[in-house]
């Protein structure tokens, strides 16, 4: 990349010499460097060649971002086994945060099979698997009795939604069951053993409190 070389009068910025740009001791011993050589002889070095220009510390160019650096990044978190019943083989699920699809986070399934084990999205396009109870979220995917139903936190609104899979893994829109607003917040749910029930830790944030809601 090219250097940064500041004009010398400018105490904001820096500049780059090269071993001939100043010369720092004679044969005696003594010190022949003074601000006058060093700006004489950089002013001389810097005109005759492109590469040098002045730029502010904290300003200097770079192709290398932090969105090029994180776009390929995928973040995996929420591992869980669905036990194998009848025919099938067990299921793995778990969390993808993909900063590619503007940082959605997605659920996903993995099967062994005779062909190979076989990743799909469960969740549908469109969602984004998230909850913000206190505030840094978890435990935002319940998995049914049976593989067909799953439950998740919706970040958009924070509702829970039930998802009923497909054949194939994938899922179809996710219908709210909680009640419609942003009061309140879901996590950490549990399956009762019957199937027939969710139990959550709710967050109310009409309540005041010093965490900034109720639970």
């Amino acid at each position: 990349l090219p250097h940064s070389s500041p004009s010398p009068s400018s105490p904001s910025s820096s500049r780059l010499f090269s071993a001939d740009d100043v010369n720092i001791g004679n044969n005696n011993g003594e010190s022949d460097f003074d601000m006058d050589t060093m700006t004489s002889s950089t002013t001389s070095s810097t005109s005759t060649s492109s590469s040098f220009y002045d730029k502010p510390y904290g300003t200097w160019p770079s192709p290398i971002t932090s969105k090029a650096i994180t776009a390929g990044t995928v973040r995996l978190s929420g591992l869980s086994v669905l036990p194998a019943r009848g025919d099938d083989d067990d299921a793995v699920y778990w969390l993808e945060g993909r900063p590619n699809e503007g940082g959605r986070t997605v659920l996903c399934r993995c099967r062994p099979s005779s062909d190979g084990p076989s990743a799909v999205d469960v969740t549908p396009a469109e969602s984004n698997v998230r909850t913000r109870v206190h505030e840094y979220g978890g435990g935002a995917v319940v998995l049914g009795r049976e593989e067909t139903e799953i439950f998740y936190s919706e970040f958009a609104g924070q509702r829970v939604c039930r998802l009923i899979v497909d054949d194939n893994g994938g899922g179809r829109v996710g219908v709210p069951v909680s009640v419609e607003g942003d009061r309140y917040r879901y996590a950490d749910g549990v399956l009762s053993r019957d199937g027939s029930t969710v139990y959550c830790i709710r967050e109310d944030h009409l309540i005041d409190s010093e965490e900034g809601g109720g639970a």
